[in-house]
């Protein structure tokens, strides 16, 4: 008794390259890297010349979709989020890169690495912990007072003297 001849699937093998067809022979079938098997991984050719349960195939694996990064712009290689996409993140102007600018889909449904963020660009002078940007240069300038530069949101300035 034999069974119809098997090939393997779309991006599948068989397992130890070959498909034996005679009765009680098994036929294993696994997928390469990056694809995932639907169907029956291990079929057996049965005595009435059929191959017990389903025929397999190979799908491409895929990785959890990404969210376009606040102020950020997300481009993907093929739109979508399966094995081997590449996207590429880049910051809107006024804002820069934290992190790897480029993400690829791998062989595990995984990103390589962390999506990066778009962080505001400090200015010139960065404000200390508190809040507070301390310019040395214009001292003594009203009432021999230290002038000092708060930073609020927005970019907004306002003058203090201490």
């Amino acid at each position: 008794v034999y069974c119809p001849a098997q090939t393997p699937p779309e991006n599948g093998f068989f397992v130890q390259n070959v498909c034996n067809n005679h009765f009680e022979a098994a036929c294993g079938v696994r997928c390469q890297p990056g694809f995932e098997l639907h169907g029956t991984g291990i079929r057996l050719c049965q005595a009435d010349g059929s191959w017990s349960g389903t025929p397999a195939s190979c799908r491409v694996r895929s990785c959890p979709p990404l969210s376009r990064p606040q102020h950020g712009l997300l481009r993907c290689s093929d739109g979508g989020a399966s094995y081997r996409t590449q996207c590429q993140v880049g910051c809107e102007r006024g804002y820069r890169l934290e992190g790897n600018s480029t993400v690829t889909c791998q062989a595990n449904s995984q990103w390589s690495g962390p999506l990066p963020r778009c962080v505001a660009e400090k200015p010139l002078w960065a404000p200390d912990s508190a809040g507070w940007i301390v310019l040395p240069f214009v001292c003594d300038v009203v009432k021999e007072k230290l002038l000092i530069w708060q930073w609020r949101k927005q970019r907004y300035f306002s003058l203090f003297e201490i």
